[in-house]
């Protein structure tokens, strides 16, 4: 660091807000008590800038209005990795759904002898919870897996990230079905991880597809994305820092039209959702709904693009 970006009044601003609220312990009252200003602080530590919520116009603009002034009630209800499966199969799309093995309250309830050799494990209510088994056998250390578990049990989800709507989700936690691998003899193109194809909805219409592949372990994923019809990539839209991955041209998904029926049906009410799904070797398998993409500060899309879509939302009458 330069020493004079120390004097910096941005550099100072977060410092003064980590210390006032961080330090002290009440940050967590202030998302719960006035989640509007926790809201403006984070998006100044983020972007530097103060958030426009008198006139907002960008994607993430209208995604922060809409969590302090909409009901957020079904955001928290279909971020529940438990309940959304309810809704999904309410809306007719129940063999979309990878297989349900159990759910439980606590790691003491889990009968680990009942589960499948192999299947992935995770909390309904945070991200980043996901424990894969793929062989009981080998694999499975129950104590460590209870551990992690507990961890993130005992962490309500929605402070650190300051999305709100999190907060109000039972923890519990899921054994589901583990994702099949592509049997595709395609081997002209090679991904380190499976597909994620996250159709964005605004007011009820698939607009484009944010296309995720190449994640590592270590957190690095590939951002890409594709114009829904025709088929093909618009990476203009990706902000300058994104532009410069190693892309690889994505094939249209088969059952692509089946795909985009799911999420715009799971998408009516909504004024902006991201529908999540994998697609492996044409079996569509439904992921998640988002309401807050990257916490409602999403860096990869260019300015211009955040403005066209946020042009797309049509922000209701404030409900709170």
């Amino acid at each position: 660091m330069k020493f004079k970006s120390f004097f910096h009044p941005f550099q100072s601003f977060d410092r003064w807000i980590y210390r006032k609220y961080h330090q002290n312990g009440t940050w967590n009252k202030l998302i719960e008590n006035c989640p509007k200003r926790a809201l403006q602080l984070e998006w100044r530590r983020a972007f530097h800038t103060k958030l426009n919520l008198n006139n907002p116009k960008t994607l993430n603009e209208k995604i922060q209005w809409l969590e302090v002034y909409s009901d957020t009630s079904l955001w928290t209800k279909y971020t529940d990795k438990y309940e959304v499966r309810k809704y999904v199969e309410k809306c007719g799309y129940k063999e979309y759904l990878l297989d349900l093995y159990g759910i439980w309250e606590d790691t003491t309830s889990i009968d680990y002898d009942s589960l499948p050799n192999s299947f992935a494990i995770k909390c309904t209510h945070d991200s980043g919870s996901t424990i894969i088994i793929r062989d009981k056998a080998k694999d499975l250390d129950k104590k460590y897996v209870n551990q992690l578990l507990n961890e993130h049990l005992q962490k309500p989800y929605g402070y650190d990230t300051c999305e709100p709507h999190y907060l109000k989700i039972p923890r519990r936690i899921i054994a589901e079905k583990l994702l099949p691998q592509s049997n595709s003899k395609n081997t002209n193109i090679n991904f380190s991880s499976t597909i994620d194809y996250k159709i964005w909805c605004l007011e009820g219409t698939s607009i484009i597809a944010f296309v995720c592949y190449n994640r590592t372990i270590g957190g690095d994923v590939t951002y890409d994305l594709y114009q829904i019809n025709p088929w093909r990539p618009k990476r203009e839209y990706l902000s300058p820092t994104y532009q410069n991955q190693q892309f690889i041209d994505i094939p249209r998904p088969k059952n692509l039209e089946k795909m985009l029926e799911i999420a715009e049906r799971l998408a009516q009410g909504f004024h902006q959702v991201r529908v999540d799904f994998y697609n492996i070797d044409g079996q569509i398998y439904f992921g998640e709904m988002t309401f807050t993409s990257a916490c409602g500060r999403m860096e990869f899309y260019s300015d211009d693009f955040q403005l066209l879509l946020g042009q797309k939302i049509h922000l209701p009458p404030k409900q709170r």
